[in-house]
């Protein structure tokens, strides 16, 4: 604190395949106009590498999605995302443009997630689960460009946290 004013520096840790990239850039200028002599250090990572962070003290605060128990650390519901299905246009995917549809409908699709670690690909599994059906998964990418760049080229679909909604 200098006089009266917070400062030093603030590691804030937000998670891929979520809404990172539309948090950061506000989170960074309401920082910077609330708090001028605040140093935040967004840190983008996956959510187990947040999660270490946060329970070693090397990280002051994450935004993860599914994050779990961690002792001593505090946990706020902030919004919930829903998971979309992502491929390119005519790609015949199952049901209209932004609108449910079940895993039984996407039994037969195959799928591009991350790795078996990562909470996206944990509930894809569960959501396939629930419905006695098996995912059929045919690549693994950990790069959220990389996985864009791999949709776009028609080599399989592709489960996204896409949209939030405010928590309630």
């Amino acid at each position: 604190m200098v006089g009266r004013e917070l400062a030093g520096g603030v590691t804030a840790g937000l998670a891929p395949y979520s809404t990172v990239n539309a948090i950061a850039l506000p989170l960074l200028t309401a920082v910077r106009e609330r708090y001028p002599s605040i140093l935040l250090h967004i840190h983008p990572n996956f959510g187990g590498v947040l999660r270490e962070a946060m329970m070693t003290s090397r990280m002051d605060m994450a935004l993860l999605y599914d994050a779990g128990p961690i002792k001593g650390v505090d946990f706020v519901q902030l919004f919930t995302e829903e998971l979309m299905v992502v491929a390119p246009a005519g790609t015949g995917l199952p049901g209209a443009a932004g609108t449910a549809v079940s895993i039984k409908e996407l039994v037969d699709l195959p799928l591009l997630l991350p790795g078996p670690m990562h909470t996206i690909r944990k509930v894809v599994e569960q959501a396939y689960e629930y419905a006695f059906e098996q995912a059929r998964v045919v690549g693994e990418v950990e790069s959220v460009t990389l996985m864009a760049q791999v949709v776009e080229t028609d080599w399989a679909p592709a489960c996204y946290r896409c949209r939030w909604r405010g928590a309630s």
